[in-house]
């Protein structure tokens, strides 16, 4: 079980040892290197990415890996922009997808719910903050 998703500035969010994204600076980046080498291996894990807003607001995206599909959950509802809402997917999907270019996105791919075009963006970064 996670930590509540209750409003915090971004050092908590790296103390509590989530993958933290402020404007493309990503903390805590081993976390989502061990989870994409679990996933590679069919292990399970479960990571929560935290990026966070040019306001300073944090949005929640909580990866489970069952040792085969990856559910996603995203909590927007602290984004103050963002209709303080809880927006929780169902979607399971199949392949975890980091493309390297001047920026490295990390994105969901083969959802079941939605079409094949699409994806769920994780995070693009920039600079690995630290190791």
């Amino acid at each position: 079980m996670f930590i509540s998703t209750r409003s915090y500035d971004f050092e908590e969010s790296i103390a509590q040892g989530d993958v933290v994204n402020v404007h493309g600076q990503v903390y805590n980046y081993f976390v989502l290197e061990t989870f994409v080498e679990n996933v590679e291996a069919k292990k399970r894990d479960k990571i929560r990415i935290v990026n966070y807003t040019i306001e300073g607001d944090p949005i929640f995206t909580h990866l489970y890996h069952d040792g085969n599909l990856i559910k996603i959950e995203i909590d927007n509802s602290k984004d103050k922009f963002g209709g303080n809402r809880w927006f929780n997917t169902k979607d399971k999907c199949i392949e975890l997808v980091k493309e390297d270019g001047n920026l490295t996105e990390y994105r969901l791919e083969n959802c079941d719910n939605i079409s094949s075009a699409q994806s769920y963006h994780l995070l693009t970064m920039s600079e690995i903050k630290d190791k």
